[in-house]
């Protein structure tokens, strides 16, 4: 069958196997992680700092939400020792009904990778005896750090969860 067909056809079928053949070894590097713009692989603790960074930044922003004190971090360190084990990777979320998840085409680009969670401290009720409030936040993280704000969800948790 194969001696029959157009080698016009044939050509562009070689074509698309030798193309595929280059990019193979690329597209494997950007779906384990691989950011080429550093060469390097990001660490977990440098995928962490990314984002518990983008923590501390927004919430110096502002002293109060929602009838909460908001705790103002000072550094990486101070919220590390409030919020041991605060972060972990996932690969998927499930928010209020809907599931969130690394599209394979965004992961096989290196524009998304991962999706982490982070539990933290949030800060205190003004008006109910300072309980504390934690906040459980998911963040999506490209190969080389960018952050993914739509997939950044959030939602107030109580402490016992």
């Amino acid at each position: 069958m194969a001696r029959y067909l157009n080698p016009i056809f044939k050509g562009l079928i070689l074509l698309l196997l030798a193309l595929s053949a280059l990019y193979l070894p690329k597209a494997m590097l950007l779906y384990s992680g691989y950011c080429f713009e550093e060469e390097c692989y990001l660490t977990t603790q440098e995928k962490f700092d990314i984002v518990v960074r983008e923590i501390i930044s927004e919430k110096n922003e502002s002293n109060s939400k929602e009838g909460v004190e908001i705790f103002n971090y000072s550094s990486l360190e101070d919220f590390y020792a409030i919020n041991q084990d605060c972060c972990e990777f996932t690969e998927i979320i499930w928010y209020d009904g809907e599931i969130f998840f690394v599209p394979f085409g965004a992961r096989i680009s290196g524009q998304l990778n991962i999706f982490i969670r982070v539990y933290y401290l949030y800060g205190h009720e003004s008006q109910n005896n300072n309980v504390p409030v934690y906040v459980e936040r998911y963040f999506g993280l490209s190969n080389c750090g960018r952050l993914w704000t739509p997939y950044d969800v959030y939602r107030l948790r109580s402490p016992e969860w």
